[in-house]
């Protein structure tokens, strides 16, 4: 199954989801235990659930995408490996900010 990366900075969801619980978000209304509708990612339904229901197969019927969250510090650590790759010591070196960066490999940088 599919992730949908989500920073942290940017993520709000009900607070009664217990620590270890999987998140899954789609573009159709989802089963788990405990469902909501929020900012379109890779869709606006979201679920929570202690597993995902009836194993792998269960949400990824509804094209869901299971959620992990990242933070901007995170993101950084990803981008200077990708520079670091290139032969670069920064972001100034390589012509790009961190948020250019994150950007083109596709990870939700949080402004703010």
């Amino acid at each position: 199954m599919e992730e949908v990366v989500v920073n942290a900075a940017a993520w709000s969801a009900p607070e009664e989801i217990p620590d270890g619980w999987v998140i899954a978000n789609a573009p159709r209304p989802l089963a788990g235990r405990i469902t909501w509708q929020g900012p379109f990612r890779r869709g606006v339904f979201y679920a929570a659930a202690p597993e995902v229901p009836g194993g792998t197969f269960g949400w990824q019927a509804d094209d869901a995408g299971l959620v992990r969250l990242i933070t901007n510090a995170e993101i950084e650590l990803a981008v200077l490996a990708k520079f670091a790759e290139y032969g670069y010591g920064s972001a100034e070196e390589a012509g790009v900010t961190i948020a250019e960066q994150a950007e083109c490999m596709r990870l939700p940088w949080h402004e703010g």
